[in-house]
């Protein structure tokens, strides 16, 4: 279960990277 989580969190952040074209949304978040 935590294995299969700690996959699709990468997964998730790739797709939201390729929608939204950038970091810019998602760095503010990962820097606090």
């Amino acid at each position: 279960m935590f294995s299969a989580l700690l996959l699709a969190l990468p997964l998730l952040i790739l797709i939201s990277l390729s929608v939204f074209g950038g970091g810019q949304v998602f760095m503010p978040v990962f820097q606090w």
